[in-house]
């Protein structure tokens, strides 16, 4: 009989450690590439903290040392309310380095998305909030390059709501700058496959628009409920991704609009310059997508349209009116139509039930496709081009919708209010997705520390064209 007992089982040896003098280690939350990190608190103070440490059989590699600085530079430059803020940075005495951020309770998205698919409204709530994440970090001059759901925290608002955080900054590119890769070995990919851009997987030069793309796969997956790409081996991905774009997501139950699956096509271009424009673009249409009234929304697949459409006369008619490279919901590639999901027109306005609404004059083509785009478009700067070119039409344009186009146009207050006077004077039905993206538009985001209702100076107006309207 063996005298040999099993080993005990291994002790965290940072658990219960003080940091520096002033942080104690309380209990391990997780891991990722470079370290593990804990829940601390500081002994004076009482502060829970966030405590993330290199590991000790990493501190001897340089360029995970370089990265870790790096993540640490970065979380300390970028002030704002979704991203993970630096309080303190430090060498110890073994030759590691500790960070210590912001301690946020939650879940991770990926543990969300083990729950199965979303609805696509909370979808684009928590695609809006990445979005402004990722625009704060674009903003400051560096790229994620690991945006994925491990690193995404739903926390919780009072009103039970998520409250994004991205985490993880420490395979951060730097724009601009031609050192971009400098921490990077010759042929080393960095990033997690799956949801790396197809320039950045295959180890070429990337943007901010690689940070898009992995957006554009986290809506796929919040949309759908299960993994875009479940092919583990990186050629054979890109080679997907290349090849084969996918298709706009079907979740288990319901159906997600037709607006959303464009965008969602549009975030998962193999090509970086095909991409939206910004992560703040992005925010922005998710925001007013989401606000949209139910039917002015309309399923990818529901009975009035298939799910692929090709561009119908109407709107290629419109879209002779805009600027050439205008990104619509409705795209055009080399010499023959490509197949898109189309943003269908809305449904007839219901007939207004207060007495003296006056009766709402019809609009002839083009200028009726011009508005569709205004009213239901996903993507802000093309709802603008098409709304100066409306209001630029010789034709009459009916009051209710020359106002919801200068409500579409307008940058300041005294505009927008005296837009919104005119709309619930009109009491015209059809700008109410206009109206609807201002008062579904988040109480935050304006003002230092992103704390401000942008749109507080016009929200009793906005309540008064709604009444009006609907």
């Amino acid at each position: 009989m063996s005298d040999e007992r099993p080993d005990p089982p291994s002790v965290d040896p940072w658990l219960g450690r003080v940091v520096e003098g002033r942080y104690r280690v309380l209990r391990a939350l997780g891991g990722g590439g470079m370290g593990s990190v804990y829940e601390a608190e500081h002994v004076e103070l009482e502060k829970r903290v966030a405590l993330k440490v290199i590991r000790p059989e990493l501190v001897a590699d340089d360029e995970i040392r370089a990265r870790f600085l790096r993540e640490a530079k970065a979380t300390a430059k970028i002030e704002h309310p979704h991203v993970i803020t630096a309080m303190d940075f430090g060498t110890l005495p073994d030759g590691g380095a500790f960070l210590v951020t912001t301690l946020v309770r939650g879940i991770s998205l990926r543990e969300r998305l083990s729950g199965g698919a979303m609805s696509w409204r909370e979808a684009c709530a928590i695609g809006a909030q990445i979005a402004d994440a990722l625009a704060a970090i674009h903003t400051r001059g560096f790229v994620h390059r690991d945006l994925t759901p491990d690193n995404v925290l739903l926390g919780k608002r009072d009103d039970g709501s998520p409250w994004v955080h991205v985490l993880d900054l420490g395979v951060v590119g730097v724009l601009h700058e031609a050192g971009d890769r400098r921490l990077t070995a010759e042929g080393h990919i960095v990033g997690t496959t799956g949801y790396m851009a197809p320039e950045q997987a295959l180890g070429q030069a990337t943007d901010a628009r690689a940070d898009l793309y992995a957006l554009g796969v986290l809506l796929w997956e919040m949309c759908a409920g299960r993994p875009l790409y479940r092919e583990r081996e990186l050629t054979k991905v890109v080679a997907a991704q290349l090849t084969d774009p996918p298709a706009p997501p079907t979740p288990p139950t319901g159906e997600i609009p037709g607006q959303l699956g464009a965008m969602i096509r549009g975030l998962l271009e193999p090509t970086a310059a095909r991409r939206p424009e910004s992560a703040a673009h992005v925010r922005d249409e998710l925001t007013s997508l989401r606000a949209l009234p139910r039917s002015f929304v309309r399923p990818a697949g529901s009975s009035r349209g298939a799910t692929r459409w090709v561009i119908p006369a109407a709107v290629g008619a419109a879209l002779t009116l805009l600027a050439t490279g205008v990104v619509l919901t409705l795209a055009l590639g080399g010499d023959e139509p490509r197949v898109a999901t189309a943003v269908p027109a809305p449904p007839a306005p219901p007939t207004p039930t207060v007495s003296a609404a006056p009766r709402a004059e019809p609009l002839a083509e083009p200028e009726r496709s011009l508005f569709d785009v205004v009213a239901t478009g996903p993507y802000r700067d093309a709802r603008r081009r098409a709304a100066a070119q409306l209001l630029e039409r010789p034709t009459p344009i009916p009051a209710g919708v020359r106002a919801a186009a200068d409500l579409e146009l307008a940058r300041n207050c005294r505009d927008r209010r005296d837009a919104l006077q005119r709309i619930t004077a009109a009491r015209d039905p059809r700008a109410a997705p206009i109206v609807a993206r201002y008062r579904e538009a988040p109480r935050e985001g304006c003002g230092r520390g992103g704390q401000n209702d942008c749109y507080r100076c016009i929200r009793e107006s906005l309540d008064l064209a709604w009444s009006a309207i609907r």
